[in-house]
């Protein structure tokens, strides 16, 4: 076996062993913990567990246990299962009564610090079965999603428990808050009236209801809100304001050090690209110092990140930074680079290996929702086409420029940005495959590829004028190369801030489970799609019995969850109303359809509201 093979195989080796044995996943969040959020518990703790809708990397001073404001040794803390979304802490005694809150920080696979916290309560006696039983509202007239005909002049509520009216409000289509005093049935105070002094007016209306047990040994508090119209269905209006983050909050410390990073290895690599395939057996001694250039503001930009990382991590040692990827990637990169300038002969490969590990640890390529390996595989083509244009064009500025080299190079460029566009396309599909041009345009993620498009084509301008300029036998193009520079320098600074940037601000779309059967039987709308107020349209058919009621419940994790029975416009149209999307990102939707003889389907659905705050991802 001749030295290149071995030498080959020895950094496919490194490469399959840092890259592989790693899930690589985007911003993870809790999807579930145990115990719950904000329960009270009876029943011996002896573990608790925390499960993340993505993988996560943790490390010593990663959970934090506070028992009635105390802090408390913790156990064995471990990640459970093969795709590190699992994280189990054990501990030697069962945990005493009193409250606990749990502070975690953990790692995303793309670098993200991860700041999670929730808490619970350990009561001191176990209870009766009897008082176990939830706080809830059984059952009200009207009911919920009720078109009653007529005038309505009282609104009853009945709970499965004595209780107190802590707020009771109801409200019009437009908000408007219409003032009564409920009462509570002193024979019955698990019943509550609300009476209507004046007639309603058609349309929809919202009971907001707040209430407590009315045994004051009991610690528990209980809300909801139900619908319904009086005559005619009306959409209710409100508004929710949200505040969007500016552009500027994609540049940060850690953006400028990819910044650096990204563009120093992306011309270091064209660069030797330029002198290996174009301007092959040439001696440029402008292009050794640029290298040395290069190398400085790449070692900079991970000398910064590591700062950063530092930071912003609660690691103690350093011997546990060197265990978690967000060192040992870049580590491996800075390793690479430096053993380029060592061994000339094979610099552009190692500067390739150094720029395609970007995909494995840096912004949205290889998060499995978006195709994984094979969305890697496509930013690795991009990364790599943008450092053959952009270093082709930096070599240019550095020598003479005759017309065979122009005519090459031109050649090589015009590939390099077919396979920058086609491959920036792709990306864009996979990571939002539903959108709206408003969804599109007000996010930030979207703003920013509108820049790049905008840029790209430019430049393809460019790269067009300037083939026809050397098809016409002139060699003066160093202005557009200058330009085209420019332009390739701001698309570097759009990258550093697109891998902070989140794609799902942009996404706006409801998607049918793909394992729960045939869910084209219900077509569903929402009007407006965004978080706050809308209608929520559901046409159903193909059903073979009539329909009886259809209930819509909405959730979105870690323990956000509301059901309401949907109003029956017509035979196969039901809407809901009012507060309905809890906040941008992925809300989980099951509509139940109740049959005539009582037999229900199940069609669950997922939603993705744009937003740039968003709740769980």
């Amino acid at each position: 076996m001749n030295l290149h093979v071995k030498f080959y195989l020895f950094i496919i080796l490194i490469l399959y062993s840092l890259a592989f044995p790693v899930e690589i996943y985007a911003h993870s969040s809790i999807e579930k913990t145990s115990p719950q959020n904000n329960r009270e518990v009876t029943e011996n703790i002896k573990k608790i567990e925390i499960w993340f809708q993505d993988p996560i990397e943790i490390h010593s001073e990663s959970i934090t246990i506070n028992r009635d404001d105390e802090m408390i040794d913790i156990g064995n803390v471990h990640l459970r299962n093969e795709r590190n979304t699992h994280i189990e802490i054990m501990f030697d005694r069962t945990l005493r009564p009193g409250h606990y809150s749990v502070e975690i920080e953990a790692i995303a696979q793309d670098g993200d610090v991860i700041r999670e916290n929730f808490q619970f309560y350990i009561s001191t006696t176990h209870k009766e079965n009897n008082e176990t039983k939830d706080l809830k509202l059984i059952t009200s007239k009207p009911k919920d999603g009720d078109l009653v005909k007529g005038q309505v002049d009282e609104i009853e509520l009945w709970f499965n428990e004595p209780v107190q009216v802590a707020m009771m409000g109801l409200f019009n289509d437009q908000k408007q808050m219409i003032m009564n005093e409920p009462i509570v049935d002193p024979n019955d105070p698990s019943h509550v009236t609300l009476h209507v002094e004046e007639p309603l007016e058609m349309g929809s209306y919202q009971l907001s209801w707040f209430v407590r047990p009315a045994d004051p040994d009991k610690n528990e508090e209980k809300m909801g809100i139900f619908y319904f119209a009086v005559n005619e269905f009306t959409s209710i209006e409100g508004q929710q304001e949200i505040d969007q983050p500016s552009l500027i909050t994609n540049f940060d410390t850690k953006q400028f050090s990819h910044f650096l990073m990204i563009g120093g290895i992306l011309v270091l690599f064209g660069l030797s690209c330029y002198q290996r395939f174009i301007a092959i057996r040439t001696n440029n001694k402008k292009i050794d110092w640029i290298n040395l250039c290069l190398l400085f503001i790449t070692l900079l930009g991970y000398i910064i990140y590591l700062l950063y990382t530092i930071n912003v991590l609660s690691v103690e040692s350093f011997q546990e930074l060197i265990k978690l990827n967000i060192f040992q990637f870049p580590t491996v990169q800075v390793f690479f680079i430096l053993c380029a300038f060592m061994f000339k002969r094979y610099r552009y490969v190692l500067f390739a290996l150094s720029l395609l590990l970007f995909s494995f640890y840096t912004g949205h390529s290889s998060y499995p929702r978006y195709g994984g390996m094979i969305n890697i595989t496509m930013n690795s083509i991009h990364l790599l086409s943008i450092g053959i244009w952009i270093g082709g064009l930096v070599g240019l500025l550095t020598g003479v420029r005759t017309k065979a080299l122009l005519t090459k190079f031109s050649k090589w460029a015009l590939i390099s940005v077919m396979l920058t566009i086609v491959t920036g396309i792709w990306m864009s599909i996979q990571f939002v495959p539903s959108y709206t041009f408003s969804s599109w345009a007000s996010s930030n993620w979207g703003t920013f590829i509108i820049i790049k498009i905008i840029l790209v084509i430019i430049v393809s301008i460019f790269a067009l004028y300037n083939r026809k300029l050397i098809r016409l036998g002139s060699t003066t193009v160093q202005p557009q190369v200058v330009a085209e520079l420019c332009i390739g320098i701001v698309i570097i600074l759009i990258a550093s801030a697109l891998i902070i940037a989140s794609p799902g601000a942009a996404e706006q779309g409801v998607y049918a489970d793909k394992h729960s059967g045939d869910n084209r039987k219900i077509e569903v709308d929402i009007t407006p799609f965004q978080p706050g107020y809308n209608d929520m349209t559901f046409q159903i058919k193909s059903l073979d019995a009539n329909i009886k009621d259809v209930y819509v419940t909405l959730s979105m994790p870690p323990n956000w969850e509301k059901r309401n029975r949907a109003f029956q416009i017509n035979d196969n149209i039901y809407k809901i109303t009012g507060l309905n999307i809890h906040a941008a990102g992925t809300t989980f939707m099951e509509v139940e359809v109740v049959k005539e003889d009582n037999t229900v389907e199940t069609f669950p659905f997922k939603m993705i509201t744009p937003g740039e705050i968003r709740l769980n991802e």
